[in-house]
């Protein structure tokens, strides 16, 4: 099984992977319907950095990939900072949108390392963008389980001033 944050395959059953050290159950799919973690940019940006430092992708399609993947996250990011949030509602919020802005600021510096290793291949810088990445991933992870966590509040919340409790049918 490969690791999701290194790459590394691992035997399947291997619950951690023997070079990052991650939990492997960690970034399991939840079947219950709840939040589970997203990785697909961390591992779009992990592969993107293998590919360059192979030499199967030049740094100039790095760099053009890079630019992609910034102009991508910044649209999201401005798209996020324009919704108008009622005042209510602000207190709620100001924890998931937090956690959620600190992790694209973490994913921006790392996109920063990322375009320094593309014009001075070096492992310590590409490691540095990667753990960054993988920090602001983390971050963005959080914030959407608080989101899932307000939600489910604010609908339990409803339910309740509606009248309605667990022994009524």
């Amino acid at each position: 099984m490969e690791c999701i944050k290194c790459g590394h395959d691992n035997p399947a059953d291997q619950e951690v992977c023997s070079v990052c050290k991650l939990v492997q159950s960690s970034v399991e799919h939840v079947e219950d319907g709840s939040a589970h973690p997203v990785y697909h940019l961390y591992v779009k940006l992990r592969k993107g950095c293998e590919a360059v430092a192979s030499g199967a992708s030049s740094p100039q399609e790095f760099k053009k990939f890079l630019d992609d993947v910034a102009f991508k996250m910044a649209r999201n990011e401005q798209e996020l900072r324009e919704v108008d949030i009622p005042p209510e509602t602000m207190d709620g919020l100001r924890e998931e949108l937090e956690v959620g802005f600190d992790g694209i600021a973490l994913y921006n510096q790392a996109m920063q390392k990322f375009h320094e290793y593309a014009d001075k291949p070096d492992a310590v810088t590409m490691r540095t963008g990667l753990e960054l990445a993988w920090a602001g991933n983390d971050k963005i992870n959080q914030a959407r389980l608080i989101n899932r966590r307000n939600r489910q509040a604010a609908s339990d919340a409803a339910v309740e001033a509606a009248g309605f409790t667990e022994a009524q049918p």
